[in-house]
Parts: structure tokens; C-alpha cells; sequence
């Protein structure tokens, strides 16, 4: 494949990423109207690197494709501002100036790529545990909540009987155990909700949470549509990264207004145990696939399609590592790396074993890598 028609590949894939992530209208019927917003709200660092990696490959496209900086730039400043314009009339989107700036950068650092290629493909090279998904509990004061009608959740219209954690009741209000809740919660202790049924959601509600003085979220116990949810603040959300949760899929469908539900989440052997009634489900939990989360995560996503962007990101994590290696010494310490990594990166950390499945795609992206390492060498001039 030479130069010219790989940068083709890559900016065509890329538009049709571009294209399917900003113009597929949202949920909602509104418009946004914060434009003039550059790094603000509860997810900014996670929109920021969405936006930056969403505009790499068009600017690694247009550069392959014999384009230069300014040129590659420009095609990712006129691209990313036609979109925030459509965006402003269409129902659910969220345009803002912030995502022109992010967008200009992805473009431009996915050029830089390309321009730089000859230094990162020749003679000259340089030789994590899942610390963002585990538990961060603040010391400061925790208020509890009962079926809470929040504005940005859906009001859930059961009524709670009890809810405990580690035993000890806890009443909606202020908590004045706040140092051993706080225990309770980053031991993993049983949260226990006896509840007495509403009608179904449409939308994420909460059933029980605990926010802080801060109103910041602390944990989470809730129905979203057909699934029970159950969330924790993680690390992530201290840098402002998305809040990935955990679910118990299609068990609120048969649940009738009136009954009577007891529902139990506690962290077990490695992962979350969650019950509605019985049995319960273990070995809930994230793994290194997950990591996608932290950056976009989305509610209405369908198991299936969670499950696929996993194996994506595995890919793309493993895809550098395939543009480093050189010879088969090379290659055979990429992989061992990378399989001690996803060995041991869940016995340092809350994370879960990886599946098969994500072996696999890890594998692949080192494939991937090695492949583009030749043709980007080849179209360099350059000794892979």
C-alpha cells in the first residue's frame, strides 16, 4: 500500500468516526446553548482527550496523504467548526469552542505523527495498574439520600424501607459516622436497600445515594430502564474523567409496582457481588478493556457494544507497542510485556482478569502496529 492511499484509508475511517460521534442527534430534544465553554463541567478532561483522539487519524490522513502542517491543521480547524455549527441546530448536541480547540490539536498532533515519522521508525529508540477505576472516597461530610428527585436523574417513585451499610442503618440526611461509612464503602462493605417498588424508568434514577457536602456523588444504588446500576466515585472522577458503573442486566424488567425487592451490592473475591432478591451475580467488576470508560461512557450503550469498544481500545493500547518493534528480539519482548501487563496489572489493582477476548485483541494491535511500521517505513525511505 503506498503512502498516498494509506493517509486515504486513514482520513476516510476517520471522517466516518468523526461524522457517526457529532452529527447522530442525542437523546434529547434541546440545544445547547454554551458555545463560548472551553474546559468546563464534571467530564471536561474526558470530552478534551475525546475530542483530541477523535481528530488524530485526520490529521495523520491528511498528512500521509502529502499535506503539510499547516495544511493538516487547517483541514482539522474547518472540519471541527462545520461540525460545531451543524451541531448548534441539531437536538442533543453539545457545541462548544472548547471542542474546536481540542479537535485543532488532535489534527494537529496526528501530523506531527507523520512528520516525525523518520526519527520514531529509525535507529533512535527508548526502551500501570488500573489506579483511575479504584475507589476515592473524600474525607468530608456525606449526606444520604432516599429515592432523591435530582435534576440530572430521572425520579424514581418507589419508597425505601431500610438501607444499611455494614449493618448499621442509614437513615436520608446528614451522616455523623462519616469516617467509618467512609471504611465501610472503600472496604467494599455489604450495601444492603430494602425497597418498595416503583413504576419503571426511561432513564437512570437513583433508589439510595450518598453525595458529599459538595454534592459530589458518592455511590450510587438505582434502576436504569431494565438494568439495576450500582456506581462509586473512582479515582477518574478526581481528574475529571467519566464515571463508568456496574449492572445487573435485564433484572428490573419483571418488577412489579408494589413489590417488595431487597437489593445487596458487596465487593467479594476480587470483584462486586449484586443481588435483587436472589441469587445474586459475582465477579462484577472492570477490567483492562474497560478503560474506554473513563473517557465516554454512555448509559444507553448496549452491553454488546461496550464489549466492542473494549476490544478496541485493547487494540489501540497495543498498537504503538507493534510501531515500536523492530526485529523478532523486539517483538518477542513486546509481547511478553504486554502479557505480563495484562497478567498482572489485576493482582496490583481492583481490575479483573482480562477475557480471552482481550488477549486476543491485544494481539492483534501489535500485528496492526508491526504492519503499519512497514508500510509508514517503506513510504519513509526509511529501514524498518
Amino acid at each position: 500500500m503506498t503512502r498516498t492511499r494509506l493517509g486515504a484509508l486513514i482520513l476516510s475511517v476517520g471522517l466516518i468516526a468523526v461524522l457517526l460521534a457529532t452529527l447522530v442527534p442525542g437523546g434529547s430534544d434541546e440545544t445547547s446553548s454554551t458555545f463560548a465553554c472551553v474546559f468546563c463541567g464534571e467530564r471536561a478532561l474526558a470530552d478534551l482527550l475525546v475530542n483530541v483522539i477523535l481528530f488524530t487519524p485526520v490529521g495523520i490522513g491528511v498528512a500521509l496523504a502529502g499535506a503539510g502542517l499547516r495544511r493538516a491543521v487547517l483541514a482539522g480547524l474547518v472540519l471541527s467548526a462545520s461540525v460545531e455549527v451543524i451541531q448548534l441546530v441539531l437536538p442533543g448536541r453539545d457545541a462548544s469552542l472548547g471542542d474546536v480547540i481540542a479537535n485543532t490539536v488532535g489534527a494537529w498532533i496526528g501530523a506531527w505523527v507523520v512528520l516525525l515519522a523518520p526519527w520514531w521508525l529509525g535507529p533512535r529508540r527508548s526502551a500501570a495498574r488500573g489506579l483511575a477505576l479504584a475507589p476515592s472516597f473524600p474525607a468530608t461530610m456525606y449526606f444520604a439520600q432516599w429515592t432523591p428527585n435530582l435534576g440530572h436523574l430521572e425520579w424514581y417513585r418507589g419508597r425505601i424501607v431500610e438501607a444499611t451499610v455494614d449493618g448499621r442503618d442509614i437513615h436520608a440526611g446528614r451522616v455523623r459516622e462519616g469516617p467509618d461509612l467512609r471504611r465501610a464503602l472503600r472496604e467494599g462493605r455489604p450495601v444492603v436497600v430494602e425497597v418498595i417498588a416503583g413504576p419503571g424508568t426511561k432513564r437512570l434514577a437513583s433508589i439510595f445515594s450518598i453525595n458529599d457536602e459538595r454534592q459530589r456523588e458518592i455511590v450510587l444504588v438505582g434502576p436504569d430502564r431494565q438494568d439495576l446500576v450500582f456506581r462509586y466515585r473512582t479515582r477518574a472522577s478526581d481528574f475529571r474523567l467519566d464515571q463508568p458503573d456496574l449492572r445487573l442486566r435485564s433484572v428490573m424488567g419483571a418488577v412489579v409496582p408494589g413489590d417488595s425487592l431487597r437489593i445487596a451490592v458487596e465487593r467479594r473475591d476480587g470483584g462486586y457481588c449484586m443481588g435483587l432478591q436472589s441469587p445474586e451475580r459475582c465477579r462484577l467488576g472492570h477490567t483492562v478493556a474497560d478503560g474506554w470508560s473513563l473517557l465516554f461512557y454512555a448509559e444507553s450503550f448496549p452491553e454488546w457494544l461496550g464489549w466492542f469498544l473494549g476490544i478496541c481500545w485493547l487494540a489501540a493500547l497495543a498498537f504503538p507497542l507493534g510501531l515500536w518493534a523492530r526485529g523478532r528480539l523486539e517483538v518477542a519482548v513486546v509481547l511478553a510485556l504486554l502479557a505480563v501487563a495484562l497478567l498482572i496489572a489485576p493482582t496490583m489493582s481492583i481490575l479483573l482478569a482480562t477475557a480471552w477476548t482481550g488477549w486476543v485483541a491485544a494481539g492483534a494491535g501489535v500485528a496492526i502496529g508491526l504492519r503499519a511500521r512497514s508500510a509508514l517505513a517503506a513510504s519513509s525511505g526509511v529501514s524498518a
